[in-house]
């Protein structure tokens, strides 16, 4: 028997499936990018769902699954009612979000109660409830619940509404976590009332129904679980088998750094810190930034791989790559980003690699992680010089690369059996990089952000 995973991550989707040892058996995979409009940019739902279909059904022809668990990216919520989606789901890079500011922020809790910051464009659900309620007023007026994105699915699949707690802690501003409810904001634009029970990400959901399995060409066998945000999802295998103090660097489109055991007491909301809540409900102190994009936007078409002479080159040199290349979040979103000093072409993945690297140590920095083991997870797993460099700018922290690429399918697998034990990824111990005058450069780069 084989436990099935939806990963929808902003840039790919993927869908996994691992036995019960947790071995992975089939993969597939494929690009995913939102739909234009109208009535705003939104998630293409309908691609997303054949291709859910295309490779059940090719995985079902050699594996028999029982359980199927989505997990998605976070920032997103599907407004419903039980005929579907009222409107379609909400790419949340759509800025013109911004245009109801001056009525939305005086609406928001402090950070000190709900620990979500006020982010660009529709990267706050709350933010996005409000647009819509309030330019979309005859459509929204039909809404009778809002789920979380990895629950569309789930309502997709078994006809359930809910919403799991790990995506209402992202950043929403919808939720108090201390309290466990939500926030004032929700209950002065009726979204309380409208909210999806919230329940745990391993909760079953039921039987996957008898239009869906029909519609995706499968038998109606499979158990739906209620899901979860997917950066809680690659932190899922460390918590079930490290002791806190530890960090896991999730990295993909996004970069979140989450310090299992650091105090909430160091967030700075305007460097993009907030309080996600884990699997179990707990707090955690979190900080992000649109990493993978800002590295694809530095090395651009470069085919050439990153190397330490690239890198000693511009030490050297003073060559710097100064924040941001992404104007959705991070701890320096208002600035634009520039190079400083002269680049070959054919050095761009590496100039890339540097400031990847600058900006995972910064981020650290700025959340006050000084104690326990670094783990990367990922994309940047991959590229070990990046690995390399933030170990050398860490010296009294070990990190380690995760070997496992699948890791957040692998996390949301595990919620099939939760509660049971589970043994530790396998990860690698980083030798730091040996590169002169790194320390200085990394101080000369922080200064020149002041």
């Amino acid at each position: 028997m084989s436990i099935a995973v939806l990963d929808v991550g902003k840039t790919n989707l993927k869908f996994v499936v691992f036995d019960d040892d947790g071995i992975l058996l089939f993969e597939r995979q494929m690009p995913n990018a939102s739909l234009e409009g109208p009535p705003y940019p939104h998630v293409d739902v309908e691609k997303i769902w054949n291709f859910l279909g295309a490779s059940l059904r090719e995985a079902t022809r050699n594996f028999k699954i029982k359980t199927l668990i989505p997990t998605t990216h976070g920032a997103s919520g599907a407004v419903m009612n039980e005929q579907g989606l009222v409107l379609p789901i909400m790419d949340y890079e759509f800025t013109n979000a911004e245009d109801i500011n001056q009525r939305y922020e005086p609406l928001r809790d402090a950070f000190n109660k709900t620990y979500s910051p006020s982010m660009p464009a529709g990267l706050n659900v709350g933010r996005q409830l409000a647009w819509q309620k309030w330019n979309l007023s005859e459509e929204f007026a039909q809404v009778t619940k809002i789920v979380g994105y990895p629950q569309y699915w789930v309502w997709r699949l078994c006809g359930q509404f809910v919403f799991d707690i790990c995506s209402m802690g992202a950043h929403t501003d919808l939720w108090l976590p201390a309290l466990g409810k939500p926030a004032k904001l929700a209950e002065t634009l009726g979204f309380d009332k409208l909210i999806a029970p919230i329940k745990s990400p391993w909760t079953e959901m039921g039987m996957i129904s008898a239009k869906a399995a029909n519609d995706l060409g499968v038998e109606p066998n499979i158990k739906i679980l209620c899901g979860i945000h997917d950066s809680n999802a690659a932190l899922l295998p460390y918590l079930a088998s490290r002791k806190a103090p530890f960090t896991v660097l999730s990295t993909g489109t996004w970069v979140v750094v989450m310090a299992v055991g650091h105090a909430l007491t160091s967030l700075k909301p305007n460097m993009d810190m907030l309080g996600n809540i884990d699997a179990e409900g707990r707090p955690l102190a979190t900080a992000k930034f649109m990493g993978g994009r800002e590295f694809a936007t530095i090395a651009g078409d470069c085919a050439s791989a990153e190397n330490i002479d690239d890198i000693r080159h511009f030490i050297d040199s003073r060559v710097f790559a100064l924040p941001s290349f992404s104007i959705n979040g991070g701890p320096y979103a208002t600035r634009k980003g520039k190079i400083i000093g002269n680049i070959r072409p054919e050095q761009r993945t590496s100039l890339a690699t540097l400031y990847a690297a600058m900006m995972c140590t910064i981020t650290l920095d700025n959340l006050e992680v000084e104690q326990g083991d670094l783990i990367v997870d990922g994309s940047f797993a991959q590229n070990h010089l990046l690995c390399e460099i933030i170990a050398a700018l860490r010296p009294t922290q070990k990190l380690y690369v995760a070997k496992d690429q699948a890791g957040t399918a692998r996390g949301a697998a595990m919620l099939a059996t939760w509660h049971q034990p589970h043994a530790a990824p396998e990860a690698s111990l980083v030798k730091p990089a040996e590169l002169s005058g790194l320390k200085i450069y990394y101080e000369n780069w922080k200064a020149l952000l002041a």
